[in-house]
C-alpha cells in the first residue's frame, strides 16, 4: 500500500469531496488549507474495525451531477425506498453485526487518470444477496479512520482534508489500497445525522480506510473474522489484537521480543518461509513495526 505525498493528499481530497459546486473545489485548490473557517467543528477522531463486508448500491459518475451534486440522486434512493430492498436482503440483526451497519453511505473512489466514482448504498455482511438494479463491492476485514464532524449543512460535507490531516495528527494514516485505489465514505448515522441538537448541529462522519487487511499488532496475523479478535476486559473487542495473542484487556502470554520472534517461527515457517533463518528475518523486520513492539 503507498502512502501518498501532501500534494496528491490535496488533489485525492478535492476530488473525493462530495464537491456541491465547481466554484468551491477551485476555491480549494486556491487554498488547501480550506474548511477550516467554516461552521463546522472535527468533535471526535477514532478508529474502528469492520468486519468483511459487501457494499451494495448504484454508482455515480461526475456526469450524473445535477447542478454539481448528487443530491437528486439521494432524493431519488428515498423517495423509491432502495435503503429498505437492501436490508430485506438479510435476516441478521445488522447492528450485532456492525453497530454502524444501518447507516446510509457516500462510498467515493479515486485512482489515479480513472473516472471519480460517487455511490450511493450500504454496507452489508459479506455475501448477502443484491436487489435487482444495483451493483456491489467485496471488502475484506477494514480498519476505519473516522472524523466526527459537527454543523450544519453544506459546510460538514467540506471537511474531508481536516478530517484528514486530524486523522494523522493523531496517529492514523489513510491508505489506498492493494490497487492504489483510494476509497472515502461519507456516513450518515441515525440519530447522530438525522436529529439536530438545539442549535441546529447534526454530525456527519467522514471515514478513511486505514488498514485493507486488517492484522494483529503483536503477531501479524490476518483477522478476517470478528471472533478473531481479541477483547478488552471490558468484553468488547479489541481493536488492534487476535484473540491468540490478547484476551480480557491483557496479553495471553508474556514475552520479550526475543522470545516473541522464536515463538512465531514455526508459524511463519508454514506460511512459506522456507527455514528457520528466512523466517527470523523477516520477523524481526515487520514485528517492530507492530504496535505492541515499537518500543521494545
Amino acid at each position: 500500500m503507498k502512502i501518498i505525498t501532501k500534494t496528491m493528499t490535496i488533489i485525492a481530497i478535492l476530488i473525493l469531496t462530495l464537491g456541491f459546486s465547481i466554484s468551491f473545489l477551485i476555491a480549494e485548490e486556491n487554498n488547501p488549507e480550506g474548511g477550516n473557517d467554516m461552521d463546522a467543528e472535527i468533535i471526535r477522531v477514532y478508529a474502528e474495525n469492520m468486519p468483511a463486508s459487501r457494499f451494495i448500491g448504484k454508482k455515480y459518475l461526475d456526469e450524473d451531477r445535477v447542478e454539481g451534486t448528487f443530491a437528486q440522486q439521494w432524493g431519488e434512493w428515498h423517495q423509491h425506498g432502495w435503503f429498505d430492498e437492501i436490508t430485506k436482503q438479510t435476516d441478521l440483526n445488522l447492528e450485532e453485526w456492525f453497530v454502524e451497519a444501518e447507516a446510509s453511505i457516500g462510498l467515493m473512489r479515486w485512482k489515479g487518470e480513472e473516472p471519480f466514482e460517487y455511490w450511493i448504498g450500504m454496507f452489508m455482511p459479506a455475501g448477502t444477496a443484491v436487489p435487482e438494479g444495483m451493483n456491489y463491492i467485496d471488502f475484506p476485514v477494514l480498519k476505519l479512520g473516522i472524523g466526527w464532524v459537527q454543523g450544519v449543512a453544506p459546510n460538514i460535507y467540506f471537511m474531508n482534508g481536516p478530517v484528514y490531516e486530524r486523522l494523522e495528527a493523531e496517529g492514523f494514516q489513510p491508505v489506498a489500497d492493494d490497487s492504489g485505489t483510494w476509497w472515502s465514505i461519507e456516513r450518515y448515522t441515525c440519530p447522530r445525522f438525522t436529529t439536530p441538537d438545539e442549535n441546529g448541529n447534526v454530525i456527519l462522519d467522514h471515514v478513511y480506510v486505514l488498514q485493507f487487511h486488517v492484522r494483529c499488532q503483536s503477531c501479524y496475523m490476518i483477522i478476517d473474522e470478528p471472533d478473531k479478535f481479541g477483547s478488552e476486559s471490558d468484553g468488547t473487542a479489541s481493536q488492534d489484537y487476535c484473540l491468540y495473542c490478547y484476551q480480557n484487556g491483557s496479553f495471553v502470554t508474556e514475552r520479550t521480543f526475543e522470545e516473541a520472534v522464536e515463538a512465531n517461527i514455526p508459524w511463519w515457517r508454514a506460511e512459506g518461509d522456507e527455514d528457520d533463518d528466512a523466517a527470523r528475518e523477516r520477523i524481526k523486520r515487520i514485528f517492530p513495526t507492530l504496535k505492541r513492539w515499537k518500543s521494545d
